[in-house]
């Protein structure tokens, strides 16, 4: 019976270790990790979310009838990451592996950069080097999306407080009024060429190129620039890159 004894308290031991050791859960590790910090964090009002948001066609559409989009929380809107401001203006970005992009929020490569369905005088044309798909983004005259945005998300955005952009700019409140750049970052789910212009033609004045668009993505998140020429009324986008900071322009009451 001793020893009986003997082997049992071994067991007796490991037993109340392992109900007593505490576990860590496993650190998850960023798929596509984003982070920035505001250079202007005093301009906006705290608390306060950033988030990384792609915008449906619906919300461009002309008509005033409402379309429902398969975003998943906001009608036209998908945060594909949304992050705390610190009080520094800090936040992180954890834009994933594009596997949660609803298939809405996707168009084939060659239609990847539009402007919005309101903009009738413009029209844009692109070929690309293979079918794949590429998250939609929309050519605008003075910003690009997907693109930062600040406060809670609703449809249409009716209650953000902002926009937030990586750019070269010295300052988004008022726009600038010399050439300046932009940065975003798009998903494509595969490697891809794209080039192709945009034009506007409004039946009176002349026909004119207002955009090109000029990029190589590779499968997965690439970054995106944007270079406005406010002055000229034109815009490239490529794969330029570029040193700037973090900005939030700020909307008015």
């Amino acid at each position: 019976m001793r020893f009986a004894k003997v082997l049992l308290l071994p067991a007796a031991i490991l037993l109340l270790a392992a109900c007593t050791s505490t576990t860590q859960p496993p650190v998850e590790t960023p798929e596509y990790l984003v982070e920035g910090k505001l250079l202007n964090a005093g301009d906006v009002p705290m608390p306060n979310v950033a988030s990384f948001i792609a915008i449906h066609p619906s919300l461009y559409a002309v008509s005033t009838s409402a379309i429902t989009s398969q975003a998943v929380e906001y009608d036209g809107i998908l945060a594909i990451s949304s992050s705390q401001l610190e009080a520094d203006g800090s936040f992180e970005w954890d834009l994933g592996d594009g596997s949660d992009i609803p298939a809405a929020y996707l168009t084939s490569a060659s239609q990847a950069f539009q402007t919005p369905a309101y903009n009738t005088d413009t029209t844009c044309s692109s070929t690309a080097s293979a079918a794949v798909s590429v998250l939609r983004s929309f050519v605008l005259p003075d910003s690009v999306v997907p693109a930062g945005a600040l406060g809670p998300l609703t449809d249409s955005l009716n209650f953000a407080s902002g926009i937030v952009y990586y750019t070269d700019a010295a300052s988004l409140m008022p726009l600038p009024a010399v050439p300046y750049r932009l940065k975003t970052w798009v998903f494509a789910e595969g490697d891809v060429s794209i080039e192709g212009a945009c034009v506007f033609d409004d039946g009176m004045n002349p026909v004119a190129e207002v955009a090109t668009i000029d990029l190589d993505l590779v499968e997965g998140w690439n970054e995106v620039t944007a270079n406005i020429d406010p002055v000229s009324g034109t815009s490239v986008i490529n794969n330029e890159s570029f040193e700037g900071a973090w900005l939030a322009s700020i909307f008015g009451p």
